[in-house]
């Protein structure tokens, strides 16, 4: 699938171009961004202030045209010869005749997939402002420049693509999806297909709102030597953490235990911190099993939620095995898992992708969600939610650190998540 970009500059086309690669990349998807303005100054040969981006000075506009072209050349060959499944074309692609002759040269090219193009238009002058002062302040365009300078020059800039600016138009016959205001609004024109469908309602869910988001593994239970196997917390495989060491997968006693001592103090001081943090009434999820929902009992909040899909990881049948009985018993079931932990599935259990699945929905909630969020669940449950927000690949999703009594603040901004870790 191509996903083409439309839109004026500080209009959240980045912001939403990463996004959705991350999603779909969490998704298992094997997805690209292809972002053009990269490749302008690449091939940078005078200055690109406001002037290189009028209309009547041709040569700028040749070498605009080029570069959006040799980008796009690299996504066709990534999607046609490379395998890719999803790739990203972040543009501003403002013209009619300039999306037309990105539909042409797709077709020419042999792609048989589906091509969708995103435009994102906002009317609210603040959120202008504010995503223009965020890109003078990251893109490389304004490196070194002071502010205000800057400033003045991207307002420049914007007035010479808003005189040529054409919105899509149902006339043009293509397949489109216009975000009015990120999620305040969408319009939607010829969506067809699966992969459209989940990308409409992912946008829907998507906001620019300041909340933090605190992601929490439960406190030690009874059986506190018993936790899940995972490549970070495994010594077998020779990259566990000695914190979170163990001989043996969680078996159904460990799932039905309650926190013994030390993870109620735990507890106790999860609610403390929040409260010195001046975290107000936060969302809070929890898995179904106790040790998860105990270790909320003391967190000041609006509500608390139980969902069976921040349950632990499914290892079907090697609950309550050791490590040990698993490499005699069963070796070569061992060895699958060491070689490709993500898409290995447990005999009548699950694997991460099938986890992945399961919190999907969820994490359309997390990005909707416009309240503090605290999430407190287990280690795989964790591990493959920070893989989104901190847009790790598949193959990193178990290897990610999750240590036990620690808290694992997010804080979203238009280029990313900023993560923070406390140890309490």
């Amino acid at each position: 699938m191509l996903i083409v970009m439309v839109g004026l500059p500080a209009r959240g086309k980045s912001y939403i171009s990463k996004k959705l690669v991350s999603f779909f990349l969490w998704k298992g998807f094997k997805t690209a961004l292809f972002n053009v303005g990269n490749r302008r100054r690449e091939n940078a040969t005078q200055q690109q202030d406001a002037s290189f981006f009028d209309a009547a000075n041709q040569d700028a506009k040749l070498a605009r045209e080029q570069a959006a072209m040799e980008v796009l050349d690299e996504l066709l060959e990534y999607l046609n010869v490379s395998e890719g499944q999803i790739a990203v074309y972040d543009a501003t692609n403002s013209r009619k005749d300039r999306r037309h002759a990105i539909l042409d040269r797709v077709q020419k090219s042999g792609f048989a997939g589906n091509v969708l193009f995103l435009e994102s238009l906002c009317t609210d002058q603040a959120v202008i402002e504010g995503n223009m002062r965020q890109k003078v302040e990251n893109s490389p365009d304004y490196k070194g420049c002071d502010v205000e300078q800057a400033m003045s020059d991207l307002r420049a800039r914007i007035h010479n693509y808003e005189l040529v600016y054409q919105p899509i138009e149902d006339e043009e016959n293509i397949s489109y999806v216009k975000v009015i205001n990120l999620a305040s609004k969408l319009i939607c024109s010829n969506v067809h297909g699966h992969l459209s469908h989940f990308i409409t309602a992912f946008l829907m869910s998507l906001h620019i709102g300041q909340r933090p988001i605190y992601l929490v593994r439960s406190g030690k239970t009874e059986l506190a030597d018993l936790v899940e196997l995972t490549p970070a917390t495994t010594p077998a495989f020779g990259f566990g953490h000695a914190s979170e060491s163990s001989t043996s997968l969680p078996s159904r006693f460990t799932m039905n235990s309650s926190l013994n001592p030390e993870g109620v103090a735990f507890a106790q001081r999860l609610g403390q911190f929040f409260k010195k943090q001046s975290v107000e009434k936060p969302v809070v999820y929890t898995s179904l099993l106790p040790r998860s929902v105990e270790t909320a009992k003391h967190v000041s909040c609006g509500r608390v939620q139980a969902l069976s899909s921040l349950n632990m990881l499914d290892t079907g049948i090697c609950h309550g095995m050791s490590i040990q009985q698993i490499m005699s018993s069963m070796p070569e079931e061992f060895a699958a898992f060491g070689k490709a932990p993500f898409v290995y599935r447990f005999p009548g259990g699950e694997s991460y992708q099938d986890l992945h699945e399961r919190l999907t929905f969820f994490l359309l909630e997390l990005e909707r969600t416009r309240q503090p969020v605290v999430v407190i669940s287990h280690v795989s449950t964790l591990q493959s939610l920070l893989a989104y927000f901190l847009g790790k690949t598949p193959d990193e999703v178990p290897f990610i650190s999750v240590p036990q009594h620690d808290v694992i603040e997010l804080i979203p901004s238009n280029y990313g998540w900023a993560q923070h870790r406390y140890s309490i």
